[in-house]
């Protein structure tokens, strides 16, 4: 795992896709803040969407 495939995975794809369209599944944040998270796995058939909002709510709740 390198900070460069994390680049491809982030900016290519389903995930590309989503990124773009972001605005109509994430609610305005009335503060400046991340509009995503990021965290190492060693299973990449482990990350759902689901663990990605699971984690993204507990940032926008705990920082």
């Amino acid at each position: 795992m390198s900070l460069q495939s994390l680049y491809r995975f982030t900016y290519s794809g389903k995930h590309m896709q989503a990124l773009r369209d972001r605005s109509s599944w994430i609610e305005p944040y009335p503060d400046k803040h991340l509009s995503y998270v990021v965290w190492w796995t060693e299973m990449v058939k482990g990350v759902s969407w689901e663990e990605a909002f699971r984690r993204y709510n507990h940032y926008i709740q705990n920082g």
